[in-house]
């Protein structure tokens, strides 16, 4: 994705006058994961979001804000834990919880 915009966060910014920085993800066929790292308030999250929320707007379907020369695919199924589940009942941190999850995308995942 070059120059992607969080559809929402872009509108919400323009209403109040403000600028929206764009997103540039690259993802390679020999290297298909990327580690997003930064401070807190930092966009580690609207970024998530973003990359999220465009492929699922894309595979409905719907014309994604990005930049003209963006290359895209469409994938089998979209992956996303959202949220804390930790759970008392269960005995799961919300760490435990995580590692489960990721278990389970690794499996599914093509």
């Amino acid at each position: 994705l070059r120059d992607a915009y969080h559809p929402l966060l872009y509108l919400n910014n323009v209403a109040k006058n403000e600028e929206t920085f764009p997103q540039t993800i690259e993802l390679k066929q020999n290297s298909r994961i990327i580690v997003i790292s930064g401070p807190n308030a930092g966009g580690k999250s609207i970024t998530l979001k973003t990359i999220g929320l465009l492929q699922v707007m894309l595979q409905s379907g719907i014309l994604i804000p990005v930049h003209e020369r963006s290359k895209v695919c469409i994938f089998d199924r979209v992956l996303s834990d959202i949220g804390d589940n930790q759970s008392i009942e269960n005995h799961l941190s919300t760490y435990s919880y995580r590692l489960k999850q990721m278990n389970y995308f690794l499996r599914k995942c093509n």
